[in-house]
């Protein structure tokens, strides 16, 4: 499904960083300005259909990575450290 809103992934990752409550972490970009062959800049889903059969979007992206990440966290899916 998509949204009427758009979240980089920059936010994502601050989103998934904050609600881990960690600390420190520096980002690195290694795709270039352009991200690598046949990254998409910027994804956009038409909604028009879906809301023409009564859906409504009920909670903000944002809140929803959010909301994701605890549960993940709630329920034991931590990932292990890499070496």
């Amino acid at each position: 499904l998509g949204t009427e809103e758009y979240v980089t992934v920059d936010k994502v990752a601050r989103l998934v960083v904050d609600s881990m409550g960690l600390g420190n972490v520096e980002f690195r970009h290694t795709g270039g300005e352009r991200g690598w062959p046949g990254d998409q800049p910027f994804v956009y889903l038409a909604t028009n259909k879906l809301k023409s059969l009564g859906w409504r979007q009920s909670v903000k992206t944002e809140e929803a990575i959010i909301r994701t990440v605890n549960w993940i966290l709630g329920n034991g899916w931590v990932m292990k450290e890499r070496k």
